[in-house]
């Protein structure tokens, strides 16, 4: 049995006495002891949405219409609609891991759609900010698994990746590309079904 003293730097063990990291296997059984001081009691790094962080309809359309420099905007899909997405591994750890893991994601407020008056005119329109989480696992095993907090798309799709497979690829991929709806349309096919003359201008 081995047995180190350890310090725990940037999500990772290090040993004291040399400053060499220690590897882990993934699933080995360890022991951890320490002042109770040691210990947080959630993830500071995804924190759970509180109910008054989440906003409502009048309030998300109140904050869509303040942005600076806004052009123009558009409900994309209301609060509570389920989106998802999938994570392909470039390299398994065993035979047995799945090749892909496909994910669900809740919208927690409205999502919209908007342009920027300063934008290229050529460009499409973009999704705003919104609270989410990634509360399932649709396909493939994934032990242990918790939800994931975010606060934007971009951010549900990379946290997630970083969170369960690290060194997976790249965790800043298009989300227009990769995330999809319940009927497998990605969301880039879906925001150019929408036309321009739809969207509602600021003034």
């Amino acid at each position: 049995m081995k047995s180190y003293t350890t310090i725990f730097k940037n999500n990772k063990f290090y040993e004291v006495a040399t400053g060499q990291r220690i590897y882990p296997k993934d699933g080995a059984k360890i022991l951890l002891a320490s002042d109770n001081e040691s210990f947080d009691d959630k993830d500071p790094l995804n924190l759970p949405h509180q109910l008054d962080q989440i906003l409502n309809l009048a309030d998300k359309l109140k904050e869509i219409q303040a942005v600076e420099n806004l052009e123009s905007y558009h409900l994309f899909y209301p609060a509570n609609t389920h989106l998802f997405f999938k994570v392909s591994l470039s390299k398994r750890k065993t035979n047995y891991e799945e090749l892909y893991y496909r994910f669900r994601l809740t919208i927690l407020e409205d999502l919209y759609l908007h342009f920027i008056s300063t934008w290229n005119p050529d460009k499409p329109a973009e999704t705003f900010d919104c609270k989410c989480i990634v509360d399932k696992v649709v396909f493939g095993n994934v032990d242990y698994f918790e939800p994931i907090y975010a606060n934007s798309l971009n951010e549900a799709y990379s946290k997630t990746r970083q969170f369960y497979f690290p060194n997976q690829g790249t965790p800043g991929a298009s989300i227009y590309k990769v995330i999809f709806t319940d009927n497998d349309l990605h969301l880039d096919f879906c925001r150019k079904q929408i036309p321009k003359k739809k969207f509602i201008t600021r003034y």
